[in-house]
């Protein structure tokens, strides 16, 4: 049911199958089993609104589809002062091995708030990882084989 959502093309073929429907019905009648009989018009009515509904729901989707797009875009662009203060963090960790928020943000001049926020990003680029010793947290370079 959900793949509607995800494929552009599902989608296209359904809007097709219902126009496709709606010009069969529109004669009228329809044979079924050879003999003649009158479709109802509230079958003609309801596929108008199938109709309308999937193509909202079409342009929705595309407006939503646009709308990641640009985000994932601004995303890429993540700055030159960002990527530099990455970079910072790493070669710190490289010499330190590993270190709280706290700990970093005496070496590098950042808050430990924003240190953990840059922490908790680069693992989930999967380039540190945290561990718990005690209560502290700390965070070391991902082990790359």
């Amino acid at each position: 049911m959900f793949n509607f959502i995800t494929d552009k093309k599902l989608r296209k073929e359904q809007l097709q199958y219902i126009t496709s429907l709606k010009n069969r019905i529109s004669g009228g009648r329809k044979q079924f089993r050879g003999k003649k009989k009158k479709i109802p018009v509230d079958i003609n009515k309801k596929l108008d609104d199938i109709y309308s509904r999937l193509t909202k729901v079409d342009k929705k989707l595309e407006a939503i589809e646009k709308k990641s797009k640009r985000e994932v875009t601004s995303e890429k662009k993540e700055g030159v002062r960002k990527s530099r203060i990455k970079e910072k963090i790493k070669s710190v960790l490289k010499q330190h091995k590993k270190l709280t928020s706290s700990q970093l943000s005496q070496l590098i001049g950042l808050s430990r708030t924003r240190c953990n926020e840059y922490f908790k990003e680069m693992t989930r680029e999967g380039i540190t990882e945290s561990v718990m010793i005690g209560r502290k947290k700390f965070y070391k370079l991902q082990n790359r084989k």
